[in-house]
């Protein structure tokens, strides 16, 4: 008989030690097709997603160069798409340099484009507890724990940063 604890429930990203912390921006990756990546880790703490290149489909990864200073298509993974996230975030700083590290993740979740995947269903009952795929968190936010609270877009998130309505978020103590 096979018993499953709530630790054994968590996806990886949540028991990973280095993807905890108020300032770790936790990204997920998306396929070609707009899609959670294969090789993406599903989690409650992953921030947003950003393109991240192939996985099993026989589409092309992110263009970038490669070292010999040639154009390749096949750079692909988180580390395609968290690069991206982090761009979008220096661009929010040099647009507005009062942003801490709360107001750029609260701006990309803010900004994000919602997706569903439900090709992942991820539904796990243990006890009494169901933890569902897709659902709205204590702020009232919609979230899905394979791609966060959507795709990263880098021209909802820079207007925000730089609207004169955006007032900074009160800081954690």
């Amino acid at each position: 008989l096979n018993t499953l604890s709530l630790h054994d429930a968590l996806p990886i990203s949540n028991r990973d030690p280095f993807a905890r912390g108020t300032y770790n921006f936790i990204i997920g990756a998306l396929n070609g097709l707009g899609k959670p990546a294969s090789y993406t880790n599903p989690g409650s703490n992953l921030l947003v997603s950003a393109y991240g290149g192939n996985d099993v489909s026989n589409r092309p990864g992110i263009t970038t160069l490669d070292l010999n200073q040639k154009y390749t298509t096949s750079f692909n993974g988180t580390s395609a798409a968290t690069p991206q996230v982090a761009g979008v975030a220096a661009l929010l700083l040099s647009a507005n340099p009062s942003l801490r590290p709360l107001d750029i993740q609260y701006i990309l979740a803010r900004t994000a484009n919602p997706l569903d995947a439900p090709e992942l269903p991820w539904t796990t009952t243990l006890g009494n507890l169901t933890i569902t795929n897709t659902s709205v968190n204590a702020a009232g936010f919609w979230f899905n724990r394979y791609v966060g609270f959507g795709a990263l877009d880098a021209y909802k998130a820079l207007k925000l940063a730089t609207s004169p309505q955006y007032k900074l978020l009160t800081a954690i103590s």
